[in-house]
């Protein structure tokens, strides 16, 4: 998911501001209820994952997971090359306690510092 969004940043940028934007979130809305049985498909899969890791609350863990993956890819869109995705990526693995991933899918980063928004192009 990470190397997909990575590699989409310009259209993760679009939707964003679609998502965020009052003027457009109805229409963000209106596809996202399009896609409602997959959505939904998804959440129970990964629910159904956390329960069977033995999560005390699955619902709860999906959200959080969802959450942190969302989060990631603004990052990703907002601060591009200077957002550590692969050390994020790999830190994700461990969080959730899976293997090491295997070769890096990610754009190489600056080590995890500081991250300022800086003009396109700079």
């Amino acid at each position: 998911m990470l190397a997909l969004a990575a590699a989409t940043v310009p259209v993760q940028r679009i939707t964003l501001s679609l998502v965020v934007n009052p003027a457009t979130h109805p229409l963000f809305a209106a596809a996202e209820a399009r896609k409602e049985p997959r959505v939904a498909a998804l959440e129970d899969g990964l629910r159904a994952l956390f329960a069977a890791r033995g999560a005390e609350d699955p619902a709860l863990e999906e959200v959080l997971l969802r959450s942190v993956l969302e989060g990631v890819i603004f990052k990703m869109a907002v601060y591009g090359d200077q957002y550590p995705a692969e050390p994020v990526r790999r830190r994700l693995y461990a969080l959730y306690g899976l293997p090491t991933p295997g070769p890096d899918l990610l754009p190489p980063a600056p080590r995890a510092d500081r991250m300022r928004a800086r003009p396109r192009g700079e």
